[in-house]
Formats: structure tokens, C-alpha cells, sequence
């Protein structure tokens, strides 16, 4: 009889206890995600290092404490403009027509971006993509449309980081580019397909070589000559090199794209 009160006992105790662990997880949950939301805004400047600390813990955490990574990860997003020398910069009149049609948006905030940060950026969310979007649909199908909704020039970065992933794994990594493609136009729709068409009137047919490399970004694309060109080089002209110059083609830095597309461009400039 003692026992079975005992037994009883026990499992009202631990009856309570899981209440009380679901009730504690969702106000800490709810606390924790107000306060990275708030520091986000507050001190933009530990953007980056709150990225590298969040993503860094992803594959040793548990699937319950992802999720809630993945959420606190959120915010920070938020102050990301990603860089890339090869895709122009946006002009003024740009940001102001989109700050106009983003909700909620009565001012443009100045963005944290470099060239390094945004190879690991795109790098980390992505290879969370391929492991763990399975898993984690929603949350990392809101980081995506968040990464891509905040700056004007971030949609265009990230097709043409895909478009090269894509192009040096195509058998592994082309079905989780299409995922994030589909995560795009959910949330952008119209920009998107105006991105997309642009990439697909301005493709060039070009000598490329890519090269994979042991460092971030992992991977080094040089663009040759053109294999047809609607002109032919004069004579003493010399050929055009990825920067636009004539001469000997330029030096490759790891993880940038040489192309002639935007040869005009100032590969040293960035948005």
C-alpha cells in the first residue's frame, strides 16, 4: 500500500516537473529570443561574432536547442549586407524605391558586410541547409527570407553564390540550392524572377575554371577568354583580361569571381 502511494507520488511529482519544464522553456524561449532581438539592435557591431559563436555550436547542440539557435540567429541577420566585388553596387535611388516598399522600414540602417564576412555567411547557412533543413524547415526557410529581405543587394549575392556551388557539385549540392531558391520566392517573389531573368539575359559564354580550394570559401573560379565573342581582338590589341585590362590576366584571389561580365566594376569596391 505504501508503494503505491509512493508510486503515485512519483508520478504526480514528475507530472509537475514536465509541466513546469514546458512552461520555464517556453517564457525562457520567449526572454531569450526578446534579448537577441534587442541586442541585435543595440550593439550591431558584435554581428559578426554572434553569428560565428550561434552557427559554431550547431553540431554538437540537440535538435530541441537548434531550433532555438536557428531562432536566436534570427535578429542578427537582420544587420548583414552581404559583399561581393562583382556584383554592382547599389546606387542611392536603389535603396531608397526598396526602403519605400519594405514594411516597417521608416530608415536605412548601415549594414555590417565585408567580402570575408559574407564567404562565411553564405558558407555556414548554407551548409546548415544541406544538414539540418530537413529537420528545421521553417526556422531555416526564415533565416533565408530575412537574409534576403533587409538589403537591396543581398537577393543578388546570394543567386550568384548558388549559381557557383551549384556549378562545382552540381549531383550534391543543386537540390539544396533549389530549396533555397524556393525559400527566396516565397518570401520575394517579384524580385526574384526579375534577378533571375537579368542572370539569364547577361550570361556570357566564357572559359571558366574553378578550382577547389582547402580554405574558405573552398572554392576559386577564373574566367579565360570568352570561347566565341561577336569581335575579334585587332592586331597588337592583346587579350582582355578578367579585370578588363589587356595583358597578362590578373592575379585570382581565393573566392572571387573573375568575370567579364562586370568588367567595368572596380573589383575593389564593395557595396
Amino acid at each position: 500500500m505504501n508503494i503505491a502511494k509512493l508510486l503515485a507520488g512519483l508520478k504526480t511529482s514528475e507530472k509537475g516537473r514536465g509541466t513546469l519544464d514546458v512552461l520555464l522553456c517556453t517564457t525562457y524561449c520567449r526572454s531569450q529570443l526578446y534579448l537577441s532581438r534587442q541586442l541585435s539592435q543595440l550593439h550591431p557591431e558584435l554581428t559578426m561574432p554572434m553569428f560565428s559563436e550561434i552557427t559554431a555550436r550547431f553540431q554538437t547542440a540537440r535538435t530541441e536547442v537548434r531550433q532555438l539557435l536557428l531562432q536566436y540567429l534570427l535578429p542578427w541577420l537582420v544587420n548583414i549586407e552581404l559583399v561581393d566585388p562583382n556584383v554592382p553596387p547599389a546606387n542611392p535611388l536603389s535603396y531608397i524605391q526598396y526602403y519605400a516598399t519594405e514594411a516597417g522600414r521608416t530608415s536605412r540602417r548601415e549594414g555590417l558586410g565585408s567580402v570575408e564576412a559574407t564567404e562565411m555567411v553564405l558558407n555556414n547557412l548554407f551548409y546548415i541547409t544541406v544538414k539540418f533543413s530537413d529537420n528545421h524547415p521553417k526556422e531555416i526557410e526564415e533565416l533565408w527570407s530575412t537574409l534576403c529581405a533587409c538589403w537591396s543587394n543581398n537577393l543578388k549575392v546570394i543567386i550568384r553564390y548558388l549559381i557557383i556551388v551549384s556549378g562545382m557539385a552540381p549531383n550534391e549540392l543543386l537540390p539544396y540550392a533549389k530549396r533555397v531558391v524556393l525559400y527566396l520566392a516565397r518570401s520575394r517573389p517579384e524580385r526574384l524572377l526579375d534577378e533571375m531573368m537579368t542572370e539569364l539575359q547577361t550570361v556570357e559564354t566564357l572559359n571558366c575554371l574553378i578550382e577547389r580550394t582547402e580554405t574558405p570559401p573552398f572554392y576559386r573560379l577564373t574566367s579565360m577568354r570568352k570561347a566565341t565573342s561577336g569581335h575579334s581582338d585587332g592586331p597588337g590589341t592583346g587579350s582582355q583580361d578578367a579585370t578588363g585590362r589587356t595583358g597578362e590576366l590578373a592575379p585570382v584571389e581565393k573566392g572571387t569571381i573573375h568575370t567579364k561580365r562586370h568588367s567595368g566594376e572596380d573589383p575593389t569596391k564593395t557595396s
